[in-house]
């Protein structure tokens, strides 16, 4: 009989606690939850063009990103490009760099490294001085920083026999459906060297996610053969939401696994 009044008691608790407004701000089907959302830089560089303009990029972006302030809040993606024509010769280039790179500027005579996009190419830099490279990074960041998002990324990564499995989670907040999104997966390598700290290896096929409702949460496995590295330790996952359409192809969420 206790047994039974104590089940009672709990299931008139359970039904009184459903009918509460909901008030914990990582619960996607609070209408008023949100998250920070953090800054996606990625820069198109090359190591021998023979100036020195993606050494003062570089320079000034991977100090930036090791600021105390920014940490956890800025990731940055460091796209090594190709470019036979020229004979640039940079062993981290690729082909496949170079069309990622098209895809925000699909111009060829808008086209320049270094070319900073922030957030997509929501903010813009391209170019770079010693004497001003800093500050317009540093601008474009601090406009950045601190806005909010209605998506979260969460992932569990496992690596096994040279392939690299990710199973992700994303919620979408807020009181609004999205649609019309990818899902973005990119390994970049750590060399422990500067201008290397970010350096792209691989990118993987992304996922497009073409509706998610408000308060809804959205499954995907990514699963692919790992790049050719020099520490896999030093290997990370930068998992991002991306819109598909429009001209600066706005990333609304990143994080790193």
């Amino acid at each position: 009989m206790r047994h039974f009044c104590f089940l009672f008691i709990l299931l008139l608790i359970l039904i009184y606690c459903a009918d509460l407004d909901r008030d914990n701000p990582l619960d996607p089907k609070n209408p008023g939850s949100s998250v920070i959302r953090a800054i996606l830089v990625e820069l198109f560089v090359n190591d021998n063009t023979g100036f020195e303009y993606c050494n003062y990029a570089l320079d000034a972006i991977e100090q930036l990103a090791q600021r105390e302030d920014y940490r956890d809040k800025l990731f940055v993606l460091e796209y090594h490009l190709t470019n036979h024509n020229a004979n640039w010769n940079d062993i981290y280039a690729s082909d496949e760099f170079n069309q990622r790179y098209y895809e925000y500027v699909p111009r060829t005579s808008e086209r320049g490294i270094p070319d900073a996009m922030f957030n997509g190419s929501v903010d813009r830099v391209q170019g770079a001085s010693r004497e001003k490279i800093d500050e317009r990074y540093t601008n474009v960041a601090q406009a950045l920083i601190g806005q909010e998002s209605f998506f979260r990324i969460d992932a569990e990564k496992n690596i096994s026999n040279n392939n690299m499995l990710l199973d992700v989670v994303v919620a979408r907040y807020g009181r609004s459906a999205a649609k019309d999104i990818d899902l973005n997966v990119i390994l970049y390598e750590d060399l422990k060297a500067p201008r290397h700290r970010f350096v792209v290896r691989k990118i993987f096929q992304k996922q497009s996610i073409p509706f998610i409702n408000r308060g809804e949460m959205k499954s995907c496995q990514f699963s692919e053969p790992l790049p050719a590295v020099e520490d896999i330790d030093n290997l990370y996952a930068l998992i991002f939401l991306q819109h598909q359409t429009g001209s600066n192809k706005e990333v609304f969420q990143v994080a790193k696994f």
